[in-house]
């Protein structure tokens, strides 16, 4: 989707923005739940 956006962007912008925010959102969320993970499940690197 983004680089079906990519050709049209002049025109019409919401349909780079919008796929690639979403894209960003979804990977800081994954990011987000990957730490979460390590800390309730990796004793270790507790102090």
């Amino acid at each position: 989707m983004i680089s079906d956006g990519l050709r049209v962007w002049t025109n019409y912008p919401h349909l780079l923005v919008a796929p690639a925010a979403v894209l960003a959102v979804a990977t800081v969320a994954f990011n987000f739940l990957g730490d979460g993970l390590n800390d309730a499940l990796n004793p270790k690197g507790q102090k």
